[in-house]
């Protein structure tokens, strides 16, 4: 009997540790762009002032793969389970002043955080300087991050850092 018994408490305690806790992960675009993501790797598109939810075992995390057709000028804010896509403030967009120091032509890209003129990527001559203009501020090279992750083609060395104002980010290409 004593065996039975065992057993009985054996199971039972097996099953409360079985116990699967569910969370409801709810994502939302209140951007003014569609934006494409994946979560628990299936794919998906949000249309602007849309939400999905997911249900999910285990720990919840942020969607992935995160992206958009252009440049990314949107930001994703998380407040417990809940993910948001929103436009960018303007406090997250910058000007870039690019100096290409070496004799080669390269092309600078940041992500999709870069605005050339609809173009996502800037072509910079060989020891050339290109420096936001003041007199057109509309065409200008704009990045939509404060926190970059340059790259050229062809790779070579980048320093980076703003200007006293924040309002520009200076750019060096070099060996």
């Amino acid at each position: 009997m004593k065996r039975l018994f065992f057993i009985l408490i054996g199971f039972i305690f097996l099953f409360l540790s079985c116990d699967e806790t569910t969370y409801s992960v709810l994502i939302e675009n209140k951007s003014e762009i569609p934006v494409k993501y994946s979560y628990k790797d299936e794919p998906n598109t949000l249309e602007p002032g849309t939400s999905k939810s997911y249900r999910t075992g285990g720990y919840t995390q942020p969607p992935k793969n995160i992206d958009v057709d252009g440049t990314m000028k949107i930001k994703m804010l998380s407040q417990g389970n809940t993910y948001t896509f929103v436009d960018i403030d303007e406090s997250d967009i910058f000007f870039i002043n690019v100096n290409n120091t070496l004799a080669v032509d390269v092309i600078l890209r940041s992500d999709k955080f870069i605005d050339n003129n609809g173009s996502i990527e800037v072509n910079v001559p060989a020891k050339t300087a290109i420096s936001p203009d003041p007199e057109n501020p509309n065409d200008n090279i704009r990045i939509y991050t404060a926190i970059p992750r340059f790259s050229t083609f062809p790779q070579y060395n980048i320093d980076w850092g703003f200007n006293e104002e924040r309002t520009v980010i200076n750019v060096t290409i070099r060996l």
